[in-house]
């Protein structure tokens, strides 16, 4: 739970705060995504708290995880994509 809430957090920040002044890995809205994406496992959920974009990049979410955008993710268009996508996977959740 303490990860959950970690993740959260950062991503919360990373709209408002610059990555220094916060301890945040990354100052890119899609480059936090998708590193808290690759850090959880199967079963364990991503809570993206502050709104964004994307561009044009593809938010890609593997078989057994939880993803909820709680806010707006902004995306640019991408002939053929999805902004969010699970292909070919088992067990993703979207609330």
């Amino acid at each position: 739970m303490a990860r959950l809430s970690t993740l959260a957090a950062a991503l919360a920040l990373i709209s408002f705060t610059n990555a220094a002044d916060c301890g945040a890995a990354y100052t890119d809205y899609f480059a936090a995504i998708n590193a808290a994406l690759g850090t959880v496992a199967s079963g364990e959920r991503v809570a993206v708290m502050a709104s964004g974009s994307i561009g044009t990049n593809i938010i890609s979410i593997d078989s057994g995880k939880i993803f909820e955008g709680c806010c707006t993710i902004d995306l640019g268009y991408k002939a053929g994509r999805g902004g969010i996508e699970s292909l070919n996977t088992k067990g993703v959740s979207i609330p």
